[in-house]
């Protein structure tokens, strides 16, 4: 009888395991040949670093919608508009005989995310007329510049977005008095002057359908600036898809009573898109961007289709010439050198995803997530799934990014957890990253394998 049974050795081979493991942190590592070829190791490259543009992402059909003026003291400046179309109460919709407006109220409900200076800031959202068609279903990216009118139809000022506090309004009782109830967070924008001249002229062939309906008023575009032009300002999210709407309060004649009736109709937000730019002049960023065949120690992170990090994994040849090499675990860090700035926290999240020989994304792949790790500053991808193939010859390797993301992205694909793979433009929270050379915090590759 062997004295080796199968658990035993099970055991044997786990403490193996875990003692090599404990050889973490040696930097810069090598395989040494001369090394027991059924031993595991750590390894630790120093792997050159890039801050490059973004892809424009997609702005329509999101969870929440950016409104925004930030200026980073080290991203430079960030601008986001909304744009949003409105949908009748039903079809056939009348204000009624004589009409008459009270009031009319942009109410927006707040998103999950205020970005940026919510304590010293006073911004001013102004309202401008669209003046061309946003369709539902159609997709429209974070570039496209919007054709609004030039002089805002209303300029409402904001000192400070109360996106978690909730409010109390007046709601509208039909022949009873007004009832004052607690709403979930929104902002409320009076529109008075604009519905008494658009909604309520509004003839009967522009009321009778949605297509007409959006022909006739094409929407609104919102901007944010701040009162102050020095100020860092914010980003602030909004739901658009929820409750959002143009609220308008009118009387109009009862034709039975011959009495004033109150009334009130609720033009739903339909369809939403967001335009956003960037500018990084006089930035230690543009730099970068201006040479981009150059490794820097410093890199930047930034979403709503801003920046992302490009990496040139290291050369693992080394690997690939041992033959049959497994890799038990491969992990990449990369340290946070900016996790105490005011304001400004590091992303909560971040992606990792590679490309193949067209500089397309790998779809099966999607995006590899990393949460922040508060305590030891740093993101950790865990990367074993695609080192392997290219270790075994079965994959070659082209440009690997890091870009922010957020966890409502997340999707499930047949039980398992998966990342959708749109970059994304429901976050504003960036990050500042040691890249190669950056000292203690320069990024690093570790890797776990054996030779069987």
């Amino acid at each position: 009888m062997s004295f080796f049974t199968p658990r035993l050795l099970a055991a044997y081979f786990g403490i193996l395991l875990f003692c090599s493991c404990n050889k973490s942190d040696l930097i810069g590592l090598d395989i040494d040949n001369t090394d027991s070829l059924a031993s595991n190791h750590i390894v630790d490259y120093n792997i050159p670093t890039l801050t490059v543009r973004d892809d424009s992402v997609l702005t329509s059909r999101m969870d929440q919608y950016p409104l925004a003026v930030l200026r980073d003291p080290v991203f430079g400046l960030t601008e986001a508009g909304m744009a949003m179309s409105f949908q009748l109460p039903g079809t056939g919709f009348s204000f009624g005989t004589e009409p008459q407006l009270d009031s009319a109220i942009l109410v927006l409900k707040y998103g999950r995310e205020f970005y940026g200076d919510s304590l010293y800031t006073n911004f001013a959202v102004g309202v401008h007329e669209l003046q061309e068609r946003l369709k539902a279903g159609v997709n429209y990216y974070s570039n496209k510049s919007w054709n609004y009118a030039s002089q805002p139809i209303v300029s409402n000022t904001v000192n400070h977005f109360k996106w978690r506090d909730s409010i109390y309004v007046n709601q509208v009782v039909k022949d009873k008095k007004d009832t004052l109830v607690k709403v979930s967070p929104e902002l409320r924008i009076r529109m008075d002057d604009f519905a008494a001249k658009r909604l309520l002229v509004a003839g009967s062939a522009d009321l009778i359908n949605q297509e007409a309906f959006e022909k006739y008023m094409k929407g609104f575009y919102l901007k944010l600036s701040t009162k102050q032009p020095d100020n860092v300002g914010g980003v602030a999210f909004f739901n658009l898809s929820g409750d959002s709407r143009l609220e308008v309060h009118y009387k109009n004649k009862n034709t039975t009573t011959s009495k004033l009736d109150t009334n009130v109709s609720a033009f739903k937000v339909y369809a939403a898109a967001a335009g956003i730019k960037h500018a990084y002049n006089g930035t230690p960023i543009q730099e970068q961007l201006d040479n981009p065949g150059v490794s820097y120690p410093t890199v930047y992170a930034q979403p709503m289709g801003g920046l992302r990090v490009k990496l040139q994994m290291p050369d693992i040849s080394k690997l690939t010439a041992m033959g049959n090499v497994a890799v038990h675990r491969s992990e990449l860090v990369v340290n946070v050198l900016d996790s105490d700035a005011p304001g400004f926290k590091p992303a909560p999240y971040m992606a990792l995803y590679y490309t193949d020989i067209a500089g397309q994304k790998v779809a099966s792949a999607y995006y590899i997530p990393a949460a922040y790790d508060k305590v030891n500053k740093r993101y950790v991808f865990e990367i074993t799934s695609y080192l392997q193939p290219l270790v075994m010859g079965k994959t070659k390797m082209y440009d690997v990014f890091i870009a922010p993301l957020t966890i409502s992205n997340r999707q499930t694909n047949q039980g398992n957890m998966r990342i959708n793979e749109s970059p994304t433009a429901t976050t504003a929270a960036r990050a500042i990253l040691g890249g190669k050379d950056s000292g203690e915090y320069k990024i690093k590759l570790n890797v776990i394998y054996s030779k069987p």
